[in-house]
């Protein structure tokens, strides 16, 4: 069993994560350059000239599941492997860029978090009628 959900035990943890949507994005990056990048040189290689810009789209669309699959399963696999050092190596610039894009969270925010997740756990009961909403 893991940590009492409190937000004493969960300033604790790090917000460094290899499955982060910062790491996602920069593997989608990473792996759509490289695949745009084959299939527009296979694409002029067999055509004898470059793609249009029309046709670079249709392609490049029609290879967008390629690409997010083949990220998202990238992704997976950094999660799983994490400890070994080839996978350190390769989700580390994942790491250093949620430097930039993540911040540690407030005690209020622990607390409102740590609530959502006992909520969706079926832990405790959601009382929506105590929550005020204001409209500036």
């Amino acid at each position: 069993m893991g940590d009492e959900l409190t937000p004493e035990k969960a300033k604790n943890h790090t917000r460094f994560h290899p499955r982060c949507g910062t790491s996602f994005i920069l593997i989608v990056a990473l792996i759509a350059i490289f695949i745009y990048a084959i299939s527009d040189t296979l694409y002029a290689l067999y055509t004898g000239h470059p793609p249009t810009l029309l046709t670079r789209f249709g392609v490049h669309f029609s290879l967008l599941p390629l690409v997010a699959g083949g990220s998202y399963e990238l992704l997976k696999l950094s999660g799983k492997t994490r400890d070994n050092k080839l996978t350190k190596i390769l989700i580390q610039p994942g790491l250093w860029l949620q430097k930039i894009t993540t911040q540690e969270p407030s005690r209020d925010q622990l607390e409102v978090g740590l609530m959502a997740l006992k909520a969706s756990l079926g832990l405790v009961e959601a009382n929506y009628s105590t929550y005020k909403t204001t409209v500036s």
